[in-house]
């Protein structure tokens, strides 16, 4: 099909889901966003996050906060189409293309445990060298905010 009849559903509001959204925008598809949180961008706050929000359906993307998908279904008829459930019970049209935008969080509990300072979301803290706040003890990766 032409880009502009085919459907994507993307699946998480977050920045790489968000990022993912404004290239199939481009390409002149029809996008529904899927979030579990109730805002996209959770790092933001609410009232930014609505601002942008307002923007992607003003452009014409349906965007479904509070809600989670739970199955895949393969379409009748159409080989290649999807059919996304939501756990709300919703089902949405048909979509050729389905991406997975989920972030992860880290799992820093073992590090917090061992006295190493972390930040109200679980980071764990390091300097600009990533030393932690225990001596010889550095951290790296997704599981670590520099201060």
């Amino acid at each position: 099909p032409a880009s502009s009849d085919m459907h994507c559903v993307v699946a998480g509001a977050g920045f790489v889901g968000l990022e993912m959204v404004e290239q199939l925008m481009k390409r002149g598809m029809q996008v529904t966003i899927v979030e579990m949180l109730p805002q996209i961008l959770s790092p933001l706050d609410k009232e930014m996050a609505a601002i942008l929000e307002k923007d992607l359906e003003r452009r014409g993307v349906s965007v479904l906060t509070g809600d989670a998908i739970s199955e895949f279904v393969e379409a009748d008829g159409d080989a290649g189409d999807t059919i996304v459930k939501l756990k709300s019970g919703k089902a949405l049209p048909p979509a050729q293309v389905t991406i997975l935008g989920l972030g992860v969080r880290p799992d820093t509990k073992l590090a917090a445990d061992a006295g190493l300072e972390c930040t109200k979301r679980g980071h764990i803290v390091v300097d600009d060298h990533l030393r932690t706040s225990v001596d010889n003890v550095w951290a790296v990766g997704d599981a670590i905010e520099v201060r």
